[in-house]
């Protein structure tokens, strides 16, 4: 009996042995297939990061040759993109290349693009594809240069707009 129960034992410190080594391999295994797939979702990652600045900054082209209208104060809808204006103000004729902006960067994003704001800085309006109510309340009191105000001193970027100015593209979450 004592001969049967030290076989039993040997028996189960081997499979236990089996067991821990297939587990050892398994765990090793799919560690190294979730490594792998990590680095390519960063390449991937990283790759479509600068695809849609790249996208974005070609837009800066279409802004800076853009030319104005005058337009009144109030929400204006020019060809599906909203312009608020609190004050009369010479506006850049821009809802066309918001448009194409961000056909473009749903392309790339697929469509997961929460929306495209576009504010002069100074200016008293702001383009925004689409509006919503949140950013109306937001901006009915918006003086030239608040909004930017705003974003530099909330995110931390009085430095680097300062020595950046002429590139002010600011991409978030939504």
């Amino acid at each position: 009996m004592n001969s049967n129960l030290k076989h039993k034992n040997k028996s189960l410190l081997t499979s236990i042995k089996l067991f821990l080594l297939f587990f050892f391999i398994i765990s090793s295994g799919y560690f190294a297939y979730n490594a792998y797939q990590l680095d390519e979702f960063h390449d991937e990652y990283f790759e479509k990061i600068n695809t849609i600045y790249s996208v974005s900054r070609r837009f800066s082209s279409y802004y800076n040759n853009t030319g104005t209208i005058p337009i009144h104060k109030g929400t204006h809808d020019y060809n599906g993109v909203s312009v608020v204006v609190n004050h009369f103000s010479n506006v850049k004729v821009l809802s066309k290349g918001i448009n194409r902006l961000r056909s473009q960067l749903e392309q790339i994003a697929n469509h997961h693009i929460w929306t495209i704001a576009v504010f002069e800085n100074p200016a008293t309006y702001v383009h925004f594809d689409p509006v919503r109510p949140e950013y109306l309340q937001s901006f009915k009191n918006y003086e030239k240069g608040s909004v930017m105000k705003r974003i530099i001193d909330r995110e931390g970027l009085k430095e680097t707009f300062r020595y950046f100015y002429g590139c002010n593209l600011k991409l978030t979450e939504s």
